[in-house]
C-alpha cells in the first residue's frame, strides 16, 4: 500500500542538497512504486511535493532553499504530470490533480501564532496557484475544474504566459548571448517554463563550447555565477556533467599564442569559465567523477588535486620557473617612484592561464616568505595584491585563499603578514562591479573552511582585535553550500539524543513518519523531516549501522501493527537517491545487479549492505524468525522498487 509520506521521504531527499530529480531517476521510481495506478501516483505526487515544501517553510529554510522546491511545484512537477499523461487515458490527469488540491492544506501553519506562520501559509497559497496556472499552460485540465475544488474564483493572470520552446529559446541564445540574461531572470519565474529554459542553457553551453565561442561562454558563465543559486533550478532537469564537462574540456583544450596581440581578454573568458566550473562544484561538493571523465593530467584534475599545494622554487621546471619569476616581476617590481608597472602582455604571453592557476598557491608562499625575510615591502606585496582583484585574474584567489586556510598559523612566525593580506583581499579597497560580483561568489567558496580557520586562531590569541572583523566578513557567506552535509551544531545536537544518539535519531525517524503516516488526513502540518539525519548518521555510523537500526524499528512496528507503513518508509530511505559518477547514471539504480560495478572510493550504501545480509544464509540462520522476517520482506520491496 503506497501513502504520501514514501513519496514525501523521497522528495526531501531528492530536493535536499543538489537536485536529484532527473527524469529518468524519478520516472523510474514512481513506476516501480506505482504499477499502472497513474490516478495515485499523480495525486500521491502533487501531494506530497506541497508536503515537502511546508516542511522547508516549518524549518525555516533560507529563501534560496524555499525557491528551489516552490521551482518543482511550479515547474518541474506540471512537467511530470505532462509526460506521465501521455499514456493517460483522457481527463485522467485532471482528476488526479482535482483529488490532490482537495488534499492539499494551504493553511497548516496556526493562524494567530506568528508573523512567520501567516506568511508560510501566503506561500503555500501562492504556489498552489501557480502550480494550477502551470498545469493549465500544459493543458493537464481547465481552469473551472482546478479552482473549483479549491473553492475560490480564480486569480487574473496578467499578462498570459506562453509555453516556451527548448530548441526554441536554445535557438535564439546561440544568435544573442545577450538573450541568456533575460531567460535567467525568468528562471526565477513560477510559470511553468523553467524547464524549456534551464534545457535551452545548457543546450547553449554545449553549442559555444562545440563552436569555441569564448567571448559568449564568458558572458553566459558571468551571468549564471553572479546568480548562483539558480542552479538548484537547472539541476533539477539536467546533471552537473551536461553543463560542466564541456566547460572542463574546454579549459583543458585551452590553446595559448603567444603571438596574439591582446592576453588581458583571454585570461578574463578563462576566469569566468573556471569561476563558475569551481564555485557549482563548492555548492553541491560535487566529486571530480561528477563533473565528467578527464585524465589524470588534464588541466581541471590537476588543479583540483593541487587546489591549496605550493611547490618549493626548487621544484619548479625551467618553463614554470621562467613563469614565476615574470609573475613574481610583474606582481612587485617598482620603479624610482616605488610604482609597480603591472600585469604586461609580455608576463601573460609566456604563461598560459591554465600554468598561472597551477602556480598561484605556490606564488603566495613565496610572497610571504619575502616579506618574512623582509626581501618585498608589505606595501609593495598589497599593491601587489590588488593586481589579482582584477576580473582577468580574480579567480586566482581561490587557490591564493585556500593555500592561506591550510597554511598553519602556528608554525611560521607569519601571522601579521597573513592578516594583512587577508584584509587587502576580503576588504579590498575598491572593486569595479563585475569584479565585486565574481569576488562575492568567491567569497561563498572560502567563507566556512577560511572563517574557521581564523576562529582557530582567535581561540589561539584571544586578545588579537584584528580577526573578529576578518571572521564578519565573512559570516554572510559561510552558508552558502547546499551538499546535504550537516553542521558541527546539528550532529552534537543529534549524538546527544537520548536512548541512542545518532542511532536513536533513525529510529525516531522511522517512528515519527510513521505515525504521520496514520495521522496524514488529520494532521495537515508534515513531519518535521530531514534526510541530512540519513546522510549524517551513514556517514558516521556506517550502512550496516544504520540498517540494523532500521531492521529493529521495522520489526518492532510491524509487531505494533505498522508494518505496512513501517515498510515503505524502510524501503524510502534505502532507495534514497544518491549523487553518483557521470558515467554511472544506470548503474545507481542497478544496485542489485551484480554485474553492475561499483562506484570507485564510494562508502558502502544501504543498498550494498542490505544485499550482502541478505547473501549471508549462515547469518540468517541465527537470526531470530521476525528480524528475519523483516530483512526479507524489506529486501524483496528495495529489488522491486530498483527494477527497470
Amino acid at each position: 500500500v503506497n501513502s504520501r509520506v514514501g513519496l514525501y521521504a523521497y522528495l526531501n531527499a531528492a530536493l535536499c542538497a543538489r537536485p536529484l530529480t532527473d527524469d529518468m531517476s524519478l520516472f523510474n521510481h514512481l513506476h516501480a512504486k506505482y504499477q499502472n495506478d497513474t490516478q495515485s501516483l499523480v495525486s500521491d505526487l502533487t501531494t506530497a511535493s506541497f508536503d515537502v515544501l511546508a516542511n522547508a517553510l516549518q524549518q525555516r529554510r533560507s529563501p534560496n532553499h524555499i525557491l528551489c522546491y516552490r521551482s518543482f511545484i511550479a515547474n518541474k512537477l506540471p512537467m511530470l504530470i505532462a509526460t506521465l499523461s501521455g499514456s493517460f487515458p483522457p481527463m485522467t490527469a485532471q482528476i488526479a490533480i482535482q483529488m490532490a488540491l482537495g488534499r492539499i492544506d494551504v493553511h497548516p501553519f496556526p493562524p494567530l501564532s506568528t508573523d512567520d506562520d501567516k506568511t508560510n501559509n501566503e506561500t503555500l497559497k501562492k504556489s498552489r496557484q501557480e502550480f494550477v496556472q502551470a498545469c493549465i499552460l500544459f493543458q493537464l485540465g481547465n481552469e473551472q475544474a482546478f479552482y473549483s475544488v479549491m473553492g475560490e474564483p480564480p486569480a487574473p493572470v496578467s499578462p498570459r504566459v506562453i509555453r516556451y520552446n527548448r530548441q526554441s529559446l536554445a535557438q535564439q541564445c546561440f544568435a544573442n548571448v545577450h538573450r541568456v540574461e533575460e531567460l535567467a531572470r525568468e528562471l526565477e519565474s513560477m510559470n511553468g517554463n523553467a524547464g524549456a529554459i534551464a534545457g535551452a542553457l545548457v543546450d547553449t553551453v554545449q553549442h559555444f563550447y562545440s563552436s569555441k565561442d569564448t567571448m559568449s561562454l564568458r558572458t553566459l558563465c558571468n551571468i549564471l555565477s553572479r546568480r548562483l543559486p539558480l542552479m538548484d533550478i537547472i539541476l533539477q532537469y539536467s546533471q552537473p556533467a551536461d553543463l560542466l564537462s564541456p566547460l572542463c574540456s574546454l579549459l583543458n583544450e585551452w590553446t595559448h599564442d603567444e603571438d596574439q596581440s591582446e592576453f588581458q581578454p583571454p585570461y578574463e573568458e578563462f576566469a569566468s569559465v573556471l569561476l563558475l566550473i569551481l564555485a557549482t562544484m563548492h555548492r553541491y561538493e560535487l566529486t571530480e567523477s561528477e563533473i565528467g571523465s578527464f585524465a589524470s593530467d588534464s588541466f581541471i584534475i590537476k588543479l583540483l588535486n593541487n587546489f591549496s599545494t605550493s611547490m618549493p622554487v626548487s621544484a619548479l621546471d625551467h618553463d614554470q620557473h621562467k613563469q614565476f619569476t615574470k609573475w613574481v616581476q610583474g606582481l612587485y617590481a617598482t620603479d624610482e617612484q616605488g610604482e609597480t608597472s603591472g600585469i604586461s602582455d609580455e608576463t601573460m604571453s609566456h604563461c598560459p592561464p591554465q600554468s598561472f592557476y597551477l602556480l598561484v598557491p605556490t606564488l603566495f608562499e613565496q610572497s610571504v616568505q619575502a616579506c618574512k625575510l623582509l626581501v618585498l615591502n608589505m606595501n609593495t606585496l598589497k599593491g601587489g595584491l590588488e593586481f589579482l582583484l582584477e576580473p582577468f585574474l580574480l579567480p586566482s584567489l581561490i587557490c591564493g585563499l585556500s593555500w592561506v586556510t591550510k597554511h598553519s598559523w602556528e608554525d611560521h612566525g607569519d601571522t601579521e603578514i597573513l592578516l594583512q593580506m587577508l584584509r587587502k583581499l576580503l576588504q579590498p579597497d575598491s572593486i569595479s562591479g563585475d569584479a565585486q560580483a565574481m569576488h562575492q561568489t568567491i567569497l561563498g567558496m572560502i567563507a566556512r573552511p577560511l572563517a574557521m580557520s581564523l576562529q582557530a586562531l582567535q581561540r589561539r590569541q584571544p586578545k588579537r582585535k584584528d580577526v573578529v572583523p576578518l571572521i564578519d566578513v565573512l559570516g554572510p557567506y559561510v552558508e552558502s553550500q547546499r551538499s546535504g552535509k550537516c553542521s558541527a551544531a546539528e550532529i552534537n545536537e543529534w549524538s546527544t539524543t537520548a536512548d541512542g544518539g545518532l542511532r536513536a535519531v533513525v529510529r525516531n525517524t522511522i517512528r515519527g513518519l510513521v505515525r504521520w503516516s496514520s495521522q496524514a488526513s488529520i494532521n495537515s502540518l508534515p513531519y518535521n523531516y530531514t534526510h541530512k539525519t540519513m546522510i549524517a548518521t551513514l556517514e558516521i555510523l556506517g550502512a550496516d549501522e544504520v540498517l540494523a537500526v532500521i531492521l529493529d524499528e521495522l520489526k518492532s512496528q510491524t509487531l505494533n501493527g505498522s508494518g505496512s507503513a513501517a515498510l515503505e518508509i524502510a524501503t524510502t530511505i534505502v532507495c534514497a537517491p544518491l549523487p553518483v559518477p557521470a558515467l554511472s547514471q544506470a548503474n545507481a539504480l542497478m544496485q542489485f545487479d551484480q554485474s553492475a560495478p561499483a562506484p570507485v572510493n564510494q562508502r558502502r550504501t544501504l543498498r550494498q549492505a542490505l544485499q550482502a545480509q541478505l547473501g549471508e544464509p549462515k547469518a540468517l540462520l541465527i537470526m531470530d524468525t521476525e528480524r528475519v522476517e523483516a530483512l526479507v520482506r524489506l529486501g524483496r520491496r528495495v529489488e522491486a522498487q530498483l527494477v527497470i
